[in-house]
């Protein structure tokens, strides 16, 4: 595919400027990416050649992201009928045999290689070929969006494999590295090949070991962790937008969230990439292109669940308005919704419904409100036993685990959803949602006042570690919070009188941050002025000690004792001095 260059090189110079048979040419541009096609249309299935510029203006700039910003921006594809191999690239150009796509009508991720090899753009003597078509197949891997369907995956080990001897044999091998020694270990090699840096002891510096040290160690134990496909694909249209309008895409694979965004172009946009099991989705328009933040609080936002399915989403105005067809997942979401009587947010809708649609006399009394609301907290009673209903009488359903994890937030939840759970199918309690609500459930019935608190250990600002165990002597806060959050910033003022009143009365506070981004962390800190102690793992909501504490809001906190119990929980503004005060006598 991209050896034997001089050679192709000469070859393809002769092709593309001599050539002198019947051609069709068309040039399609998005978000600043030209793609140009030169082709003999009798030679390629129209349909097929749609799916090739679906991958590649889907791929392609996530290529670019990750591994080269500064990579071509125009980008020819030639459909040669007397080209004999399958596809080969030089420079931006990449050149195609149709007769391949006839037989291999799925095999359309031969884009997501190809254009791989001009983001890599190596030139020429970098490093061994044997790397650079294994960082390709790598990235098809990781990135290509008809993998599953073509039949195309990474082969299992055998003996007689060599890293060096088969592209596929090198990316699996990549994958391991990745998986065992070096998170990023393919995007310093590739980095290292761009920039003609690389030698074979590069990867002594990234692992510790020789290439074929490693070698032997990945034949002992071959074993990926993540053998799956890039293998959900949503697509959408909404109206006829264009730039500046813009999807925002978040969604949570096990501890792992996701974040992804689209310009529109005449209403057109999607998304691939690859859960583990059903996955909750944020999505959040901006039609005037005036942020994300404006777009999830007070714009067009739908939350849902998918799977690796193909999923469509059309709407002819807005996201609200959408229908969603294709997702097995989401028809089950819907059927969940429907047993319970809605999401939190479709009664929340129905609620302000219900107080728009009052009389303005009605409005004027101040018990029409509370019988409002009165009827929200009702509806949301009632919606909590259906919940427990349905987790009860679909003991196989994905979504009895997500009704459970709503369910269960205090400790004395558990009497009525253990059981339930324990009733589940065994196969969805060893899923990752199911383990991780047993170890919510576990912490729950550990966290109680009386109890000792669990020990834990992260690192402050500095990236020094903080241990829980280190206050033992001390009343000690444990306080979790985050920049992001209201309340706790509106807490944080009483925690600082508290800390300044009693601090030298042996009393501290240690904080726990459910932040992601240190910047916005160290700043709210700055700006709350707060002296004492703060750690963080910067997972967000996945932070392990709030996994640890079943932490489900914030703030929550905890006031232990100078022998490491638990004596109260969740103290706010006066009840904290409250407690202090008959402490710290």
């Amino acid at each position: 595919m991209i050896s034997h260059w001089k050679k192709f090189m000469m070859m393809m110079s002769l092709v593309w400027a001599g050539s002198t048979r019947a051609q069709t040419r068309d040039t399609v541009e998005r978000n600043g990416v030209t793609l140009i096609w030169i082709n003999d249309e009798r030679h390629l299935d129209p349909a097929v050649k749609n799916r090739m510029t679906e991958v590649f203006f889907t791929v392609y700039p996530k290529e670019m992201k990750a591994y080269n910003p500064g990579a071509a921006k125009t980008v020819t594809f030639f459909v040669d009928s007397t080209y004999e191999g399958v596809a080969e690239t030089v420079g931006n150009q990449v050149r195609y045999n149709p007769y391949w796509f006839i037989k291999n009508p799925a095999d359309v991720d031969v884009v997501t290689h190809e254009v791989m090899h001009i983001v890599q753009s190596y030139g020429g003597f970098s490093g061994p070929g044997w790397l650079t078509e294994g960082i390709a197949d790598y990235v098809r891997y990781r990135m290509g969006m008809y993998n599953a369907q073509a039949g195309w995956g990474l082969p299992d080990y055998a003996p007689d494999q060599r890293y060096e001897e088969a592209y596929r044999v090198t990316a699996r091998f990549l994958v391991w590295v990745e998986e065992q020694k070096n998170a990023n270990a393919v995007k310093v090699l590739d980095a290292a090949l761009r920039n003609q840096t690389y030698k074979p002891d590069l990867w002594k510096t990234l692992t510790g070991f020789t290439v074929d040290e490693l070698w032997a160690q990945y034949a002992a134990h071959p074993v990926l962790k993540d053998t799956g496909y890039a293998a959900f694909w949503l697509s959408g249209l909404i109206g006829k937008y264009n730039s500046p309008a813009t999807i925002y895409f978040d969604y949570m694979d096990g501890q792992q969230s996701h974040s992804d965004s689209a310009i529109l172009e005449n209403g057109v946009f999607a998304f691939t990439g690859r859960v583990a099991g059903p996955a909750m989705v944020r999505m959040a328009f901006a039609p005037n292109g005036d942020g994300k933040e404006k777009a999830i609080y007070t714009g067009d936002v739908r939350y849902f669940y998918i799977s690796n399915e193909r999923i469509l989403i059309f709407s002819k105005d807005s996201l609200s308005n959408a229908r969603i067809v294709g997702s097995k997942t989401y028809d089950q979401y819907v059927a969940y919704n429907a047993f319970i009587g809605g999401s939190i947010m479709d009664l929340t809708k129905q609620a302000n419904l219900d107080y728009k649609q009052g009389a303005m006399a009605d409005k004027m009394d101040s018990n029409f409100s509370k019988r409002v609301d009165s009827v929200f907290h009702s509806r949301i009673a009632q919606r909590r036993v259906r919940m427990l209903a349905y987790a009860r009488t679909h003991p196989s359903s994905f979504f009895s685990l997500v009704a459970l994890s709503e369910l269960v937030s205090k400790q004395e939840d558990l009497d009525s959803t253990q059981p339930v759970f324990n009733a589940l199918d065994a196969d969805l309690r060893e899923t990752f949602t199911g383990v991780d609500l047993h170890q919510r459930m576990v912490s729950l019935g550990a966290i109680v006042v009386g109890a000792a608190a669990p020990d834990f250990t992260q690192g402050d600002m500095q990236g020094q570690s903080v241990s829980l165990s280190s206050y033992k002597g001390k009343y000690v806060l444990v306080d979790f919070w985050a920049s992001w959050c209201e309340p706790c910033r509106a807490e944080n003022p009483n925690v600082l009188k508290a800390y300044q009143k009693y601090k030298d009365n042996g009393f501290d506070v240690l904080s726990v941050s459910l932040d992601d981004k240190q910047e916005r962390w160290a700043e709210a800190v700055k700006q709350d002025g707060l002296p004492w102690k703060q750690v963080s793992d910067l997972k967000g909501w996945n932070n392990d000690a709030a996994r640890l504490y079943a932490i489900r809001a914030v703030p929550t906190n905890f006031l232990i004792d100078p022998s490491g119990k638990i004596i109260a929980m969740n103290l706010r503004g006066e009840a904290l001095e409250a407690a202090l005060a008959k402490v710290l006598k």
